[in-house]
């Protein structure tokens, strides 16, 4: 899904830059969502990438997404007892992978992405035994990130040891945006010392290139004025504003209804299926499922607005989505409801 577009496009674009990147992954068996088309990128730029277990593209199961109220439930409840994700139980396999890459291929770096923050710990512990620079990426905050769930105060000095015994081995800390940086800087004073970098999230140009001729396509069929909206919907995001106002439109001037649209590219949970259904949208509201990157971008550029939305919370001016610097990158209007910030 969204989150690993940032390190497949590092992964491509340090292969083109004298680097040489190898990648330690897992086999998944199953998962929200597949998008193949990036592996295939990756594979066609010669990225060497090593799992834990073998990878059956035809055979893995797309799991449906949970309602909100359920996966923040089962969130909260394996936070409790996994330490400090789920990825913990992958870690030893993780190790043993990492150990023979790094003795047989000439490794001269080491760079753990996160969440999960499971990562961060198997950098740190390759590095150390192999005596590697590690870089850390922060796509999130660790021990300030609003999603995590301390169910005891030893919770919280546990996430926060490991942590600091992360930055203290890291070589160089990078993140998405200045909030994270100055939680991180704030709260250990190893990292204020080492600095922490900022590389924001981005684009790939060579993506809106190769999009335009089904884009061009997908506008030739047209109809109505259409919004897009592409991405999840979880946590701090929801369709729930943007459908009640579309139906306020609506009632208020009703011509609107046969000459405007809204589409979903992405998964889109029943929760929200059946409040378009509730306002009476379903002739205006097109839901697309999942589709692949390119397949994403196409739809984008072929759209009349781009909308975006980040929920109100503590914790909302660390969200970088990388999908505003995609819509940047269409050069499509932008329509944002956003907080203050």
């Amino acid at each position: 899904m969204g989150g690993v577009q940032r390190t497949a496009k590092f992964c491509k674009y340090l292969g083109s830059s004298g680097y040489e990147p190898y990648v330690l992954a897992t086999a998944p068996k199953s998962y929200y969502a597949f998008d193949n088309t990036l592996l295939e990128e990756l594979e066609s730029n010669d990225v060497k990438i090593f799992r834990t277990g073998e990878y059956e593209g035809g055979k893995i199961k797309q799991i449906k997404f949970k309602a909100e109220f359920k996966r923040k439930l089962l969130s909260k409840l394996v936070q409790v007892f996994l330490l400090p994700d789920t990825k913990i139980l992958w870690k030893s396999k993780a190790l043993e992978l990492g150990r023979e890459i790094i003795k047989f291929n000439n490794i001269d770096l080491i760079f753990a992405t996160a969440p999960p923050y499971t990562d961060f710990l198997i950098g740190r512990e390759l590095s150390e035994e192999f005596k590697l620079p590690l870089v850390i990426d922060y796509r999130d905050a660790w021990y300030d990130s609003p999603y995590n769930y301390y169910a005891t105060p030893l919770h919280k000095l546990i996430h926060k040891k490991f942590e600091k015994d992360v930055l203290e081995k890291a070589g160089k800390i990078i993140t998405i945006n200045e909030k994270i940086k100055d939680l991180i800087e704030s709260r250990y004073k190893i990292a204020k010392e080492k600095g922490v970098e900022i590389i924001t999230q981005g684009f790939d140009p060579e993506d809106i290139e190769k999009a335009n001729d089904t884009a061009e396509k997908l506008k030739s069929e047209k109809k109505r004025m259409r919004f897009c909206y592409a991405g999840s919907f979880f946590n701090l995001m929801t369709p729930e504003y943007f459908l009640k106002a579309m139906k306020i439109v609506f009632d208020k001037i009703p011509e609107a209804k046969e000459n405007m649209e809204a589409y979903f590219i992405g998964l889109f949970p029943e929760e929200h299926r059946q409040t378009v259904r509730r306002l009476g949208l379903e002739n205006n509201v097109v839901i697309t499922g999942y589709k692949n990157h390119l397949e994403c971008i196409s739809y984008e550029l072929s759209s009349d607005v781009l909308w975006l939305m980040i929920g109100r919370s503590r914790a909302s001016d660390m969200i970088s989505t990388g999908k505003l610097y995609e819509y940047i990158g269409t050069g499509r209007p932008i329509l944002a409801c956003l907080p203050d910030g």
